[in-house]
């Protein structure tokens, strides 16, 4: 009997479709897209999906959240889960804070830079 354990090891030569997929939703004129993954029990789609994963992850601009939605069995606890999965992958990733942290400290420069240039800045408090 086989296992059905997805892998990241290209045994069914299933890489062309992920690379294709890769393309399909990293390519900004798609987005935002879905994509449905259709086959038979133990068809590689797990695999198909881990091996996406593992090319996404090679790319700096891109956060993978890989969740497992056959782990629950009602909506809401699938619904919560994959929301915390989405800001644990978030929290963990370096790169996104950094970007948010960059993009952050420009979106402060450029206020500073327009309240400058003000000629009667206004300084109040409504109470």
């Amino acid at each position: 009997m086989w296992s059905d354990i997805e892998t990241s090891k290209d045994l069914l030569g299933y890489s062309i479709h992920a690379s294709l997929l890769k393309d399909v939703v990293t390519n900004p004129k798609n987005l935002p897209i879905t994509v449905g993954l259709y086959g038979d029990w133990g068809s590689g789609k797990s695999s198909i999906l881990k091996i996406l994963q593992e090319q996404l992850e090679k790319d700096d601009n891109t956060v993978v959240v890989y969740f497992d939605g056959w782990s629950f069995e009602s909506f809401d606890d699938a619904k919560m889960s994959l929301i915390q999965g989405i800001v644990d992958a978030l929290e963990n990733n370096e790169k996104f804070f950094a970007k948010v942290k960059d993009d952050a400290k420009g979106a402060m420069d450029a206020v500073t830079e327009a309240f400058v240039k003000l000629k009667n800045p206004l300084i109040g408090c409504v109470c």
